[in-house]
């Protein structure tokens, strides 16, 4: 969920299911210093539901 303020809720991240458990700690960090634009209902700012997909690649 991104708040009024256009930061990522914590408490509201869910992965799914079947995903590596090691990559939720990253994607959890890198959300905590996302920001995003709120979204805006009637003129005001809202909470609003977000899906974000993650890809990971390995350089050697």
């Amino acid at each position: 969920m991104v708040d009024t303020t256009g930061r990522v809720d914590p408490l509201t991240l869910t992965f799914a299911p079947g995903g590596n458990a090691l990559f939720e700690r990253p994607v959890k960090q890198a959300l905590g210093a996302a920001r995003f634009a709120p979204a805006i209902r009637a003129g005001r700012k809202v909470p609003t539901l977000v899906s974000q997909a993650f890809q990971f690649r390995i350089v050697r």
